[in-house]
């Protein structure tokens, strides 16, 4: 090439500038991704202890449903008691009132929790979708050769 001739590297720049705003634009995405996706972790990490503590509840609840089980029978069998009997009788009554109570209180609770869960879960679903479309596309960039070998004179860069 002589010295008379002169190269444009303008477009090669342009390009260049192009695809440096791009790989910005996919960092930020793919960091505030990062941000919501670290979130919902914590979220679901909560909520997964949550669940525990309720699995264990559960598990103290099953035994309380054993031990009312035993005060009714035991209830039944002192209906044909004394009248001192029956002071026992009322008492474990108002003890089987009061699980009750409790039970459907944890019910609610638990349902409510369980709703929660689902929406962490569809969020997540939500989130996983997104995140492979930035990884396709950040592959797609890393793979991407932006230039021919060689200057083509021919070429519009700027497209």
């Amino acid at each position: 090439m002589s010295s008379s001739q002169t190269v444009n590297f303008k477009p090669l720049r342009n390009n260049l500038d192009e695809i440096e705003k791009t790989r910005a634009t996919m960092q930020s995405f793919t960091d505030r991704f990062e941000k919501k996706l670290s979130t919902l972790e914590k979220k679901v990490q909560i909520k997964t202890s949550v669940l525990d503590r309720a699995e264990q509840e559960l598990n103290r609840v099953e035994l309380y449903i054993e031990r009312f089980e035993k005060l009714l029978t035991d209830l039944e069998k002192t209906k044909q008691n004394t009248n001192e009997d029956r002071g026992t009788s009322i008492r474990q009554l108002k003890e089987i009132e009061k699980y009750q109570i409790d039970q459907d209180c944890e019910t609610n609770r638990n349902a409510e929790e369980m709703r929660t869960l689902e929406q962490i879960t569809k969020l997540l679903s939500e989130y996983w979708s997104k995140y492979e479309e930035l990884d396709a596309l950040a592959a797609h960039y890393r793979y991407f050769k932006p230039f021919p070998d060689e200057y083509d004179d021919n070429f519009d860069y700027e497209e």
